[in-house]
């Protein structure tokens, strides 16, 4: 076996070649699928097969999408206070179950809506906080909601099921920024409200009670950035050229997990058991948590084509791209699948479309 593993190995770290649109990369089970479905429009059904799922909108519509199905399914039409400003992949969330869709509405506040009755629930009301930092998780394997409310100070659980409420009261400064542990016995709540040096992080277990609280000395570009370990005992943090990890038992002395010559780390998330990083001369790579070497990499060249693209890690060494097009008097979004290679299909063709608002000059 481990010669097939070095050569499969080997290839996924080549340079990419030039992007390709084609569906030859997938499985036989994926293009069978495509075969079988391209020219029917999907039930809902069809689309809570999949094992994940996001959730766009267009217009006035939501839309439910399976990257590997090549139709999304137009699940709800919105009231016109309930729309969130934005309708990309950022906006929604679906809860571990796949039975609610969570976003925030400038009118309305948190709005939870039950995929199979289409009914709605107001699970806090908007208000300035809110308005500014609308942030929202859900629990590991519950459908319950997490959000901060009251100016930062309290942490709210929400359980989608009963809508029974706790609340956890939050010292200042920890703003709305928290991860809970895959173990699902831990919250780290981070300190300030946007680009921070020397943050203070947190920790607490899932009552509120202090586990651990610590400041390491680094420049954190976003908040965001931070994610728990795969055995939750400690925390992983961007220091320019390396990838940190901060064990709750020693959090003074971070160890170095993974380091790179001669460029920097932007961004950071982990998906399933793998470290995605992006470094600052244009590459992904893919890092194995199991045995801390590189298994995949990809330059952002592979989305040459695209206009604006985004990255977002999805899964099996492959990327959702989501493309901004600029089309007077307005932009709109188009999302992509991609290998590491840059071979591509198109999930959907236009969501999140805008208008831009002009107005002519007045002469007098």
């Amino acid at each position: 076996m481990r010669p097939i593993y070095l050569i499969i190995l080997i290839v996924f770290l080549l340079p990419a070649c030039t992007p390709k649109f084609d569906i030859s990369n997938f499985s036989n089970k994926e293009q069978d699928k495509l075969a079988n479905t391209q020219s029917l429009d999907p039930t809902l059904n069809d689309i809570m097969k999949a094992d994940r799922l996001l959730a766009v909108k267009n217009a006035n519509t939501l839309y439910l999408v399976d990257p590997q199905y090549p139709k999304p399914y137009a699940l709800y039409g919105f009231d016109a206070s309930e729309k969130p400003i934005n309708g990309n992949l950022d906006t929604f969330l679906l809860s571990p179950s796949k039975q609610w869709i969570a976003w925030y509405s400038p009118l309305r506040g948190v709005v939870a809506l039950n995929i199979k009755t289409l009914k709605t629930k107001v699970i806090q009301p908007a208000d300035d906080f809110l308005n500014t930092y609308p942030y929202l998780e859900f629990f590991p394997d519950q459908d319950t909601l997490l959000c901060i409310i009251n100016k930062g100070n309290t942490f709210l659980q929400t359980d989608l099921n009963s809508f029974e409420q706790q609340k956890i009261e939050i010292p200042y400064p920890y703003g709305n920024v928290f991860k809970i542990s895959s173990d699902k016995t831990k919250i780290v709540f981070v300190s300030g409200f946007g680009q921070s040096k020397n943050p203070k992080f947190l920790i607490t277990d899932v009552s509120g009670k202090l586990i651990q609280q610590f400041s390491p000395s680094i420049n954190m570009t976003d908040r965001h950035l931070v994610f728990w370990s795969p055995d939750s005992n400690g925390l992983f943090l961007i220091n320019e050229d390396t990838l940190q990890l901060y064990t709750i038992k020693d959090p003074e002395n971070p160890q170095n997990y993974y380091h790179f010559d001669n460029t920097q780390i932007s961004t950071a998330t982990m998906v399933d058991q793998s470290i995605y990083l992006l470094t600052t001369d244009g590459y992904w790579h893919m890092i194995d948590t199991n045995t801390k070497k590189e298994t995949a990499r990809a330059p952002l060249e592979i989305a040459s084509e695209l206009q604006q693209p985004k990255f977002y890690p999805w899964k099996d060494k492959q990327f959702l791209i989501e493309e901004t097009v600029n089309e007077n008097p307005g932009t709109y979004n188009r999302l992509w699948l991609s290998d590491f290679r840059g071979v591509k299909k198109m999930v959907m063709d236009k969501y999140n479309d805008k208008i831009l608002q002009t107005f002519p000059d007045k002469i007098d």
